[in-house]
């Protein structure tokens, strides 16, 4: 099993991160925000309990890419 997968859509990216991974680092999923953009719900990750091993996700609307601090060039 991979730490990070990272799924490229038609509209959005998604990024999972394994949330055994995130702990044992000493982050909490409190801590975890695209590039650092903690006060923008956006950016932030939510954990999923409902899979095996639990993970992290990220999902990236790639209309509102630049919102958390990326841009395609």
């Amino acid at each position: 099993e991979r730490d990070i997968n990272v799924y490229c859509g038609v509209q959005t990216i998604t990024m999972k991160i394994n949330f055994c991974t995130v702990l044992f680092s000493g982050y909490s999923e409190t801590d975890l925000a695209l590039n650092g953009r903690h006060g923008d719900s956006h950016c932030r990750g939510f954990v999923n309990n409902n899979t095996f091993p639990a993970v992290v996700i990220f999902i990236i609307n790639l209309s509102t890419l630049e919102g958390c601090g990326n841009n395609l060039v």
